[in-house]
């Protein structure tokens, strides 16, 4: 006896469906899931980009000046004074002659939002952000050139180089023996002495140069005479594909406080009741030893690049 039963029949097609249904959903995603699996993924580090200069490609306005030209306009003046025919830059100086402490602003900017380094190395100071240029006297002489960069430009070196940056890049290797001895005699009893030499290449593979020098001043403003002393000492090492530099440089800064004077004498003249205040302070009405008496050092190792002149 035969007998059929269409609810089971609709019953067993519905779990046959479901059925079909779950094995295509499951094989869909694991084929997604295994072809996740087979990419390569590879974490790549942050690029970080040293570049502290520009070139003539580079939309940003800036001034360079070569060994030629800061040549011709170094007397012994502190950096500022010797920059103040680019565009953009106003200086200012304590002493009135240039020498001892000066500063500059470039497009209204101070210093403290202008970024100064040295060969890619900054060198504003950590808490006032600034500038001291009176501890390193005669950097000039030992500068290859000077980039300018008006404005926000290529800096990595962060808020610093709001208003400008600064890039001094130092002496490019010699590699024959030199030795330079440069005078200079100014207004004010303004006087510069400067050696620099050179040992040349010795056993084809170092080099070692320096520079002394000396600048003292009696400054436009009484008691603002300045007596500074630096030095810039550079060994390299020339391998077959790079070269190895190190250098050290600073100076010894003796000058008298022509601004806390004017200061102190302004504030005495006031407690007794004169109004008065001349521009040039006589020698009797400031104390006898306001100076400042400070030493700056700077120490570097880098690898420039491979470029033997």
């Amino acid at each position: 006896m035969f007998s059929c039963n269409p609810f089971a029949r609709v019953c067993r097609r519905s779990s046959f469906l479901r059925s079909a249904a779950s094995g295509i959903f499951l094989s869909f995603f694991g084929a997604l899931a295994a072809q996740d699996d087979s990419l390569r993924t590879d974490q790549l580090d942050a690029v970080e980009v040293s570049a502290t200069r520009i070139g003539q490609r580079t939309p940003l306005p800036f001034e360079l000046l070569r060994r030629e030209d800061l040549r011709a306009r170094n007397l012994g003046q502190d950096l500022p004074i010797l920059l103040d025919q680019t565009p953009s830059v106003v200086t200012d100086s304590d002493a009135g002659g240039g020498i001892g402490y000066t500063g500059l602003r470039i497009r209204g900017s101070d210093g403290t939002r202008i970024n100064v380094s040295i060969n890619g190395v900054p060198i504003n100071d950590a808490e006032s952000q600034g500038v001291f240029w009176v501890n390193m006297p005669d950097l000039v002489s030992s500068a290859e050139d000077i980039q300018i960069q008006r404005g926000a430009g290529s800096s990595t070196n962060g808020a610093g180089a709001f208003g400008a940056s600064i890039n001094v890049r130092t002496n490019a290797i010699r590699r024959e023996p030199y030795a330079e001895i440069s005078n200079s005699i100014g207004s004010f009893a303004a006087r510069r002495h400067s050696l620099s030499f050179g040992t040349g290449l010795i056993g084809g593979r170092f080099i070692a140069e320096g520079r002394l020098a000396q600048i003292s001043s009696d400054g436009y403003i009484d008691r603002a005479s300045a007596r500074l002393r630096a030095y810039f000492l550079t060994l390299s090492w020339l391998g077959d594909k790079t070269i190895l530099r190190f250098n050290t440089f600073g100076g010894t800064e003796r000058t008298f406080q022509a601004w806390v004077d004017e200061w102190a004498a302004a504030s005495r003249a006031e407690a007794s009741g004169r109004s008065r205040i001349r521009r040039k302070i006589t020698l009797g009405s400031v104390p006898p030893n306001e100076i400042i008496d400070r030493t700056r050092r700077s120490f570097e190792v880098h690898q420039p690049c491979p470029k033997r002149r």
